[in-house]
């Protein structure tokens, strides 16, 4: 934050601070006058008003000061840039999890005391004919989510405290291994697994104010597993070992906008509340990196692998192996999850639409929630009705696409075949969907599947229509 940016919103609080004081000496004054029933309310709802607008000023100032922090240790560290950070240099990535929790609490109380006196005047503006007051109701329904999400942050907090992990390389760099320990400080012992991903993205923040707006895209993400026999229970809690192998031509870390973030996220099922951490971990090609040497993996032998010869077991896909090559089929509606909630999505914008138009709102609005319900319902019949047919063999690959009927059929010849390819496709929620494309000689790129939600699915069939197509 720049020292300009700090002074505008200094100034932009200060009519807050002038509502707020105005507020408490009225109120006073109400109960000097022998009003109290009237004094006392008035004050306490300026004292509430002042105490959220010295916060959101503490926030402010606190950024500040730490944004000068960071730009002074980022300069005195300009050649090993890992060190700008406090916990890095200690040699540990700390989660964000007490942070993460205080911020949800905040927007929760913030965005709860702002929307909630909509459900007292709900009743009243209803019968008075105000059907526009369905959609205020969103507001106070959203603030029900965010609270929800708060108490299950404090009770994951309250349970597993405050986890770190243990650097054993600092920093990591592409082409070579990143190495830790996970340590959650409480004795977890109904763990039987914990379910690993590392993934690099790309951050980009635009617009300012409340038009502002990040975007994460996903450029390479790898799934481990650790299962119990690796991890240890003692007084200490409990720890495990992290170790992923890293690709090459990723970017290293980067501060800023875009920032480039390499993230750890730990996840487990179990009785009660789940555990789920994410943290930031450094990765630098540094000066010194030199070629990578053979180290341990203790992850390796307890990986899920597949054999060339054997086929991936992938709902809603069939695999058949052919004389001369193989056939693989994407069957219509294999992601239920991803479809329900589609539907979900489509019937509520779809709702919102209908709503605008029966209260006669200006055309433009339902024609624009129109043009973006068109495209949910597009998706949605995507989902539920497209099916993939590939046939790959003696070099060529012909992919067949269906909408109930064959409507696009594909093929690639003999020796126009430059590459199939496992890439990043759709994404729902937190998981990352993967599909096929097949490059050609001709520089064209043909959809041949997707929706499938494990990496190593895709690459194995990816691989296998290589193979038949003489690659």
């Amino acid at each position: 934050m720049t020292k300009g940016s700090l002074i505008f919103l200094s100034v932009f609080l200060t009519p807050f601070f002038l509502v707020g004081g105005s507020f408490l000496i009225m109120g006073l004054s109400k109960v000097m006058s022998g009003e109290p029933a009237e004094g006392w309310p008035m004050a306490g709802f300026a004292l509430v008003f002042l105490a959220f607008s010295s916060g959101f000023l503490a926030l402010i100032v606190t950024g500040y000061r730490q944004g000068k922090i960071k730009a002074t240790q980022a300069t005195e560290h300009k050649e090993s840039p890992w060190l700008a950070r406090e916990d890095w240099a200690k040699g540990v990535a700390r989660s964000r999890g007490r942070a993460g929790m205080i911020a949800l609490w905040v927007f929760a109380v913030v965005w709860n005391a702002i929307s909630s006196p909509l459900f007292f005047v709900f009743r009243s503006e209803w019968e008075k004919g105000n059907k526009a007051i369905l959609i205020g109701l969103l507001f106070p329904l959203v603030g029900i989510g965010v609270l929800i999400a708060a108490i299950r942050a404090t009770l994951q907090w309250k349970r597993f405290g405050r986890s770190e992990l243990h650097l054993e390389t600092r920093p990591a760099r592409n082409g070579g291994h990143f190495a830790a320990r996970l340590r959650i400080p409480s004795m977890v012992s109904t763990i039987q697994q914990i379910d690993l991903r590392m993934a690099c993205i790309k951050r980009t923040t635009s617009g300012s104010g409340k038009n502002r707006s990040t975007h994460e895209k996903l450029l390479w993400e790898e799934k481990r597993v650790a299962p119990r026999q690796v991890i240890t229970f003692d007084q200490d809690g409990t720890s495990l070992p992290v170790f992923f192998h890293l690709p090459r031509g990723q970017p290293d870390t980067l501060e800023g906008n875009p920032a480039v973030i390499w993230r750890i996220e730990a996840t487990a099922n179990l009785p009660g509340v789940d555990f789920s951490e994410s943290f930031e971990v450094p990765v630098f090609d540094t000066k010194e990196s030199g070629p990578e040497t053979r180290v341990h993996d203790p992850l390796a032998a307890h990986q899920a692998t597949l054999d060339a010869g054997t086929a991936p077991t992938v709902r809603g896909v069939r695999i058949h192996e052919a004389p001369f090559g193989v056939n693989i089929t994407f069957k219509p509606a294999r992601n239920p999850g991803m479809i329900f909630g589609l539907l979900i999505f489509t019937i509520i914008w779809t709702g919102i639409m209908i709503f605008m138009i029966r209260m006669h709102a200006p055309l433009l609005f339902p024609i624009i929630w129109g043009l973006f319900v068109t495209f949910l319902i597009i998706g949605l019949v995507s989902a539920l009705f497209h099916g993939v047919r590939i046939d790959a063999s003696e070099g060529a690959i012909t992919i067949r696409h269906r909408l109930l009927v064959p409507i696009v059929t594909r093929h690639a010849a003999p020796g126009t075949i430059t590459g199939v390819k496992a890439v990043l496709g759709t994404r729902s929620g937190k998981t990352q969907y993967y599909r096929i494309v097949v490059h050609t000689s001709e520089g064209k790129r043909y959809h041949a599947g997707g929706g499938l939600k494990e990496k190593r699915d895709a690459v194995w069939i990816a691989e296998r229509l290589a193979i038949a197509a003489g690659l």
